[in-house]
This record gives structure tokens, sequence and C-alpha cells, in this order.
């Protein structure tokens, strides 16, 4: 199940993360201490780890149609933009700063996955609705079969579950395996 894999950290800042941030997610401590187990099991395994940021520059230019909504954060230089000290990238880990929504828009991951020669990506991060929702439409739109690990993915409803996210669920289920850090863990042992 994991061999040709690749996890996808996907925006654990502070600035989604921390507590009173412009955009706390609900239970984020656990989708971090889950993160954390599901990282230290496919690093034991050999996955390769990918982490993504958000990051805008401080006059936020370059925030596009968020501008239109959203409050200012993920600015470069600020402590927001960091990633949360328990998934810090370790050596030869990989780290991609994105400015949308999606880690594949106008980055290199898609580069980087053809070089890795991945062909699942399990996919953990925040915020639901957003961030990871769009990457796996994107990653199915390249061919990517993916799993999306539902509690180690987190936003402003909570942990990713139908009953947080209801028809969004549904969704997620067409472009993406929803799986729990606990069933996961079970099929990649066996």
């Amino acid at each position: 199940m994991i061999d040709r894999s690749a996890l996808l950290i996907i925006d654990m800042q502070h600035d989604f993360l921390d507590p009173g941030a412009p955009y706390s997610c609900k239970e984020a401590s656990l989708a971090i201490r889950n993160t954390v187990l599901l990282r230290s099991r496919l690093r034991a395994k050999g996955v390769p780890v990918i982490y993504t940021r958000e990051v805008h520059r401080k006059d936020g230019v370059d925030r596009g149609r968020e501008a239109d909504s959203e409050p200012l954060h993920c600015s470069e230089g600020s402590r927001g933009v960091e990633i949360v000290p328990p998934l810090k990238p370790g050596d030869g880990e990989y780290t991609i700063d994105k400015r949308r929504f999606s880690c594949f828009f106008q980055t290199d991951l898609l580069g980087l996955l053809k070089g890795l020669g991945t062909e699942l990506i399990v996919v953990s991060g925040v915020t639901a609705r957003a961030c990871v929702l769009t990457t796996v439409i994107d990653a199915y739109q390249h061919d990517y079969h993916t799993i999306t690990i539902q509690d180690c993915v987190s936003g402003k409803s909570g942990l990713l579950s139908g009953e947080n996210y209801g028809e969004l669920f549904e969704l997620y289920r067409f472009y993406s395996k929803p799986m729990t850090l606990k069933g996961f863990l079970s099929e990649i042992e066996d």
C-alpha cells in the first residue's frame, strides 16, 4: 500500500493552528498529535515527507481573491507562516511554499512527486474546506491516488468527518479515500 507513496503535510502553520490565529482550526492539537504519529510511522518505512506552507508577501499583493474576504495571514517573515514545532521538517524532507490554496498551483510539487516516483499521496493538514480539498482535487486531476487521513485534517468545523462536514465529506470521498489514522496504520502494518 505505501510503496511509491509520499506523505503530504499541508500548511500545518501557526496562523492555522494556534488558538486565536486568523484561521484557527478546531481540534488542532489532536490533528497535530495524529500527524506527528503518522509522519513517524511513514518515515520509519522510508516514505518521503513533503510539507507545504502558505506564504504571502507582507503587503498582501499576491493574495488574489483571498484578499476579497479573508484576513491577512501567513505573511513572509511572521511567526504565523512557520510550521508548528512538533512538525518541523527533518533532514532530507521537502518544503514547498505556495501562494494559493492548492499545493499544485504554480509550485514544483508535481515535478517533485514525479521525481520521487510517487503514485499514492497520503494527505494530512489544514484547512479541510480550502487547501486540503483543492489539493486532493488537483491530485485527482493529475491521476494520483490519494488517501486523506481524516483525523489528521482539520478546519474551522474540526476534524474531517461526515458529521462535521456533511455533503463536503461526500465530495472528498469522490476525489480521495478517507481513512482514520488507526485504520490507515493498521493497513500499512499488515
